[in-house]
Parts: structure tokens; C-alpha cells; sequence
């Protein structure tokens, strides 16, 4: 039977699906929708990218993003030959340019990526995927078509084809399909989307205070995947390696933000310890997190009625409270596992909210908030109604749980130091850690 995994401490090597590099934090250009902020002088160093590369399995898609990636030749020089040297399993690589690198630094870069498109062609893809007429060469470099950018894309794409082999394919951003329709019904492509800063925009760097940017945080789970055994993982969630060394989650971020809040950095401890430990301290999906962006804008809405205001505000609240729960529990109850923590963090949770309600809204029936919040915190079918008395003996039960493995693992005194410990824990302790679904 295979070890295992420890991902407290051990480095495991993990599967990607989509891995993003971010090569440098030099821009030649100075726009005024930039949501990294202001260019910085950092190149990737050569020890962050082997150091990365030692800790891969295998990576579906591999992103590489800036500043601008060209300006910085010999980093995408370095990181290709690293893949090669160490037979990396990668299926696919994309960037995305300014279209302004149109000299030697240019034509290295598009060198680089035709080296690393025939080694994925010739040593990754299988001899189905070569023979399927739809699939894109193996690496993409994409020229930027936004308003905010003054580049010539129609120069800058026919200087790129000059030199790009078979292997690699040189696109118009402005021409992806986004799989979005106008109200018309119509298809829109990502030009028609980037002229419309209001969908895409974020609240970040120097777009941190434009009226239609939209928050964003990356303050969410990373996708983590374990098979039954815990011997076997895959990372789901985009996953960026900033040109200093910090992991994130990816996501249109300012480097300030960036380097403020992140997992670590890859020089100090394993990715996989990274991830493991952010999950507990950003125990909330994506999804939830984003729902949470979301209302903040709406609740922005000076128009927006009344009734809707407390919906979104109180759903947000009820978000807040959900995080708080489970980051607080797993400190107060560490040899919980995660399932055992969720479980009893939502019961103390619907607990918190039918005392609430019962205060603020009297028509609402503990049984309605009870069904309504497990539906809502839980899938699969659920033909039992659960009272209050349930969800207490749930608590409990788990919170026994945890105590003789405290007993198990540190024996009595150190429990009873455990408990003395736990009693100090007042709404002032809470309150000091600082916990948020948006920060």
C-alpha cells in the first residue's frame, strides 16, 4: 500500500491543470487600466523556476503572464529548457503579449516557444491528439487587442509569424470566443468584451478606483484533490507563481496585493505545504467568495431597495460568519479532520442563525431555516428533518471526538492545558483574528 501523504510537511509533487508563471513584473508601457499597478525590475530568477519545476507532476495548461513576458527573454529562455531537462509532462503553454516587442527580444521569446511547442508535439501529445485536425499547435502566443493598449496588432501579428514554426500558433486576443451573447443573442468575442471595461475590470492597482471595475479576491479553497487513500492529488484551481517566489490563487490581482497575500513563497516551504495550510485559513469555495464580490457592488447601489439591501447584506453576513467558523474552529479544534470540522462549524452555524432570527424574523420557523441552510451547505437528498437537539448532539459529538484525540495523541495533562486554554477564548479572541471574506 502506498505512504500516506503528508501534506503538512512533506513536498509532494502535483498535477496541474493550469499553472501560471509570471515571468517578470517589467512593462514597457504605462496603462491606465493596469490592475497589477506599477511595473516593477524583477525578473523570475532561475533558482524560483527549477525549484518550481522540481515540485511539478505534470501540468495540463502552463500560462505565462507579466508585466510583459517578452520583455524578459531569457527568463522564457531558461524556463524551456528547464521543462525539456527535466522531461516535464506539459500539454499546452499560452501568453498573452502587448504586441510592442518587435526586435531581438521578441524573436528570442518566439525562439524559446518553438523549442518548447515541438518538444510537447514530439514528447507529450500522443499520436490521437496529433491526428485530430481541430487541435491548436500545442503553444499559443496571443497579441493583445485592447483599447488600452498602443500597440498595432496587425504588425505585431505578422512580426511574430515570421518566425514561428508549426508548432506554435500567434492569434488575435480580440478574436477568442468568450461564449457570451449580447442582449441580441449575437456571440461575443473577447474584443467586443475588453471595450466594455464594466465585465472585466477590476478593482485592482490603477484600476483600483475606476466606477465600473468590479471587486475581485482571491481569499478562496484551492481546488485540492485526494483520491479515498490520500496517496494520490491534483490541484484544479489556477495556481500563479509570482517572478518574486509567492503562490496565489490566479487572479487579476495588483502585484501590492500579490505580495500582501499570498500562500508563501516557493524558496521557503514545498507548494504542496502551501496549499495545504492556505485551505484551512481560505476554507470557502470560489464561488461563495466571488457571490460575496458581487454583493459588495450591488450594496454600492444607491438605488438598490431596501428589502434587496438586507437580503445581500445579510447573506454576506452569513458568509462572514461561515469563514469565521471554520478558520477559527480548525485553531480551536486542530486534530478535526476537514470534513468533521465542516460538519460541526454549519451545525453551530444554523444554530447562531435560528437564535438570530427567531428575534428578527418571527414568522420564520427554526424547522424552514434548519431545511433551508442544509440544503443550502450540503448535497444529496436528505429525507430526515433535523431539530435544534440534533444539531447540538451533532456539535458535541464531534467536539468529543476531538478530545480524545487530544488525550490520544498529547495524553491528559497536556488536554487539560487545552481546555484552560480554549475557556480563555472570548468574543475579544475572535474578534483579534481578523477573519474576512473580502480584505
Amino acid at each position: 500500500m502506498a505512504k500516506q501523504l503528508d501534506f503538512e510537511k512533506d513536498m509532494v509533487k502535483l498535477p496541474y491543470a493550469n499553472l501560471m508563471l509570471e515571468i517578470t513584473r517589467k512593462c514597457n508601457l504605462e496603462c491606465a487600466h493596469c490592475m497589477r499597478g506599477e511595473a516593477q525590475n524583477i525578473d523570475m530568477p532561475d533558482k524560483i523556476l527549477e525549484t518550481v519545476f522540481n515540485q511539478v507532476e505534470q501540468i495540463y495548461h502552463l500560462s505565462l503572464t507579466g508585466g510583459e513576458p517578452f520583455l524578459a527573454p531569457q527568463t522564457i529562455e531558461k524556463m524551456v529548457d528547464t521543462i525539456i531537462e527535466n522531461n516535464i509532462y506539459l500539454w499546452r503553454c499560452t501568453t498573452v503579449e502587448n504586441g510592442t516587442i518587435l526586435d531581438n527580444r521578441g524573436i528570442r521569446c518566439i525562439n524559446a516557444l518553438n523549442r518548447l511547442g515541438e518538444y510537447i508535439y514530439n514528447s507529450v501529445w500522443n499520436e490521437k491528439t496529433k491526428k485530430n485536425l481541430d487541435e491548436k499547435p500545442p503553444v499559443t502566443v496571443s497579441v493583445s487587442n485592447s483599447k488600452y493598449h498602443n500597440n498595432n496588432t496587425r504588425k505585431a501579428l505578422s512580426f511574430y509569424k515570421l518566425y514561428a514554426n508549426q508548432y506554435l500558433a500567434i492569434d488575435d486576443q480580440g478574436e477568442w470566443e468568450t461564449g457570451l451573447k449580447d442582449k441580441q443573442g449575437n456571440p461575443l468575442k473577447n474584443k467586443d468584451i475588453k471595450g466594455n471595461g464594466k465585465i472585466w475590470l477590476k478593482k485592482q492597482g490603477r484600476a483600483e478606483n475606476f466606477l465600473n471595475a468590479k471587486y475581485t479576491s482571491h481569499l478562496y479553497r484551492v481546488d485540492f484533490w485526494l483520491n479515498k487513500d490520500e496517496n494520490k492529488a491534483c490541484v484544479n484551481t489556477s495556481v500563479e507563481i509570482c517572478s518574486n517566489g509567492n503562490v496565489i490563487p490566479a487572479e487579476p490581482l495588483s502585484f501590492k496585493t500579490m505580495d500582501s497575500k499570498n500562500m508563501g513563497n516557493v524558496l521557503n516551504e514545498p507548494i504542496s505545504c502551501m496549499i495545504y495550510r492556505w485551505n484551512w485559513n481560505q476554507p470557502l469555495d470560489k464561488t461563495e467568495v466571488m457571490q460575496y464580490c458581487n454583493n459588495m457592488e450591488l450594496l454600492e447601489n444607491p438605488k438598490l431597495p431596501d428589502k434587496k439591501r438586507g437580503e445581500l447584506t445579510l447573506l454576506n453576513s452569513y458568509i462572514d460568519s461561515k469563514k469565521t467558523l471554520l478558520v477559527a474552529g480548525h485553531k480551536d479544534y486542530p486534530y478535526l479532520s476537514r470534513n468533521d470540522l465542516y460538519t460541526a462549524a454549519i451545525a453551530t452555524l444554523i444554530l447562531m442563525w435560528c437564535k438570530m432570527l427567531k428575534n428578527t424574523e418571527p414568522d420564520i420557523t427554526e424547522e424552514d431555516i434548519i431545511e433551508l441552510l442544509i440544503t443550502r451547505e450540503f448535497t444529496g437528498n436528505y429525507t430526515k428533518k433535523f431539530t435544534i437537539q440534533d444539531l447540538k448532539k451533532i456539535v458535541d459529538n464531534i467536539v468529543a471526538k476531538h478530545n480524545r484525540l487530544v488525550i490520544k495523541n498529547q495524553g491528559v495533562f497536556e488536554y487539560l492545558k487545552y481546555r484552560i486554554e480554549l475557556s480563555t477564548h472570548d468574543v475579544k479572541y475572535y474578534n483579534n483574528l481578523k477573519i474576512s471574506t473580502y480584505d
